[in-house]
């Protein structure tokens, strides 16, 4: 479908739409993009509209998140090795020691403000506003963000995961296979960029004031397992005591036999 006729039909059926719900908004699509439905001037033609309801406090985030097509699948594993993850409620921390046990607890919300959150990345704020060019021009972008490292995105076939993701999202294979490789060549590290998980822990904590929910949460977890421990504990104490109660039941069982097969062969 060619693009006039495409942002029409779209205007089109946003102003219906904005006849039935108070807020109403289309995500920015991704560059490039050739995938639109087809031209409905013709006989059996339809437009598919895909339309998602959201909470009120989630829209601009949730229409934030969408724009661009897959460029947070691109964002994503830049900010995951520093313990940061952003999904459809906002952006938010995983807490290490709790992350191998139960990944949704491991969780502390920092903030759903899309400009907080690029601010706190280093992505120019203004660009994300405005469709790319290009796919190369967003991959660029995604680089530009202070977490971007060339080693997050290294194609590992071994991990289930990675193999979806690569077979299901075209425009990340055609970042991994094809833009990286040539990009990492010229990629100079940002030399502010932060070193450590630890460091972007008590970053984010501080900027997005969430000290108070993640000592609250690591403290009831502590809190937890050490419970569990002493439980574990108290359930081997009294599982050694059953045996020992057992051994001690059977070596008297012996004696007793014993005594009883002696006195069966002493003679009168």
């Amino acid at each position: 479908m060619p693009q006039p006729i495409y942002r029409s039909l779209l205007n089109q059926h946003l102003a219906l739409l904005a006849n039935l719900f108070d807020h109403v908004a289309s995500p920015i699509e991704a560059p490039e993009k050739d995938s639109f439905v087809p031209y409905p001037g013709l006989d059996g033609s339809h437009v598919q509209l895909d339309i998602q309801i959201c909470q009120l406090e989630n829209f601009e985030w949730e229409v934030f998140h969408k724009a661009h097509g897959d460029l947070w699948n691109l964002l994503g594993p830049s900010i995951r090795p520093f313990g940061l993850m952003a999904n459809d409620k906002g952006l938010h921390l995983r807490i290490s020691e709790i992350e191998d046990f139960d990944r949704k607890r491991s969780l502390v919300f920092l903030t759903a403000d899309p400009t907080a959150v690029l601010d706190f990345c280093r992505i120019d704020t203004h660009a994300y506003t405005q469709k790319f060019d290009s796919v190369d021009d967003m991959f660029e972008y995604a680089c530009s963000s202070r977490f971007f490292r060339p080693e997050a995105y290294v194609r590992d076939d071994s991990r289930a995961k990675n193999r979806k993701r690569i077979a299901q999202r075209e425009l990340y294979r055609r970042f991994v296979d094809i833009f990286m490789p040539r990009k990492s060549v010229t990629t100079q590290e940002d030399s502010s960029a932060p070193e450590t998980r630890e460091q972007v822990l008590e970053e984010a904590l501080e900027q997005f004031g969430r000290w108070n929910e993640y000592e609250s949460r690591v403290r009831e977890w502590r809190k937890e397992r050490k419970e569990l421990a002493r439980k574990r504990a108290m359930k081997e104490l009294r599982k050694a005591q059953v045996l020992g109660d057992n051994a001690y039941a059977d070596a008297w069982i012996d004696v007793t036999q014993q005594q009883a097969t002696r006195l069966q062969h002493t003679p009168e």
